[in-house]
């Protein structure tokens, strides 16, 4: 759809993405942890964990709910088919957007009028470590746009698990 409507794809991935998402809220209790060097505490104080850090197992799901909720409330729709595929359509229905979110990796495709102001919104709310147009690695896969199409591999990845093996001869 993004190759035949002539739109630009992006590929975007969210710095510290956990660390991004909504306070942590724990019916249990708050979590508390040693500080790491340089918050010059008297030993043995320990700071509260107030957002969901890599490693906790709810972490993931409070980054996705936060950028989903931030999506919803922008005018985006979850996709009934994929709900990692969200889409924004206009007052008549058009397509206007295409968000794809794998964890903190976004494939993001804008109708041209709308592209940097998206962008600009998304960046306002989220940081980001990269924000590429056209060709980036994405989840592990390498994404290249073209005039006409869209192509995505894994030769990368399948390099890095090549390795040679000895035959003996028989």
């Amino acid at each position: 759809c993004v190759a035949s409507l002539g739109w630009k794809l992006q590929i975007a991935a969210a710095k510290s993405a956990f660390c991004q998402s909504d306070p942590l809220h724990r019916p249990k209790g708050a979590i508390y942890c040693e500080p790491c060097q340089g918050l010059n505490l008297a030993p043995g104080e320990l700071v509260e964990l107030i957002a969901p850090v890599y490693g906790l197992n709810d972490a993931p799901v409070l980054w996705h709910r936060t950028l989903t909720d931030w999506l919803g409330s922008i005018g985006f729709r979850k996709s009934l088919l994929d709900p990692c595929l969200w889409s924004l359509r206009s007052g008549q229905g058009e397509l206007r957007a295409v968000i794809l979110i794998e964890v903190d990796d976004l494939l993001v495709a804008v109708h041209p009028s709308m592209s940097s102001l998206l962008k600009e919104q998304m960046q306002a709310r989220f940081h980001f470590g990269k924000w590429q147009d056209g060709e980036a690695d994405y989840a592990g896969r390498h994404v290249k746009q073209y005039a006409n199409k869209i192509c995505v591999d894994q030769e990368k990845y399948i390099q890095e698990q090549l390795t040679p093996m000895r035959l003996e001869k028989s």
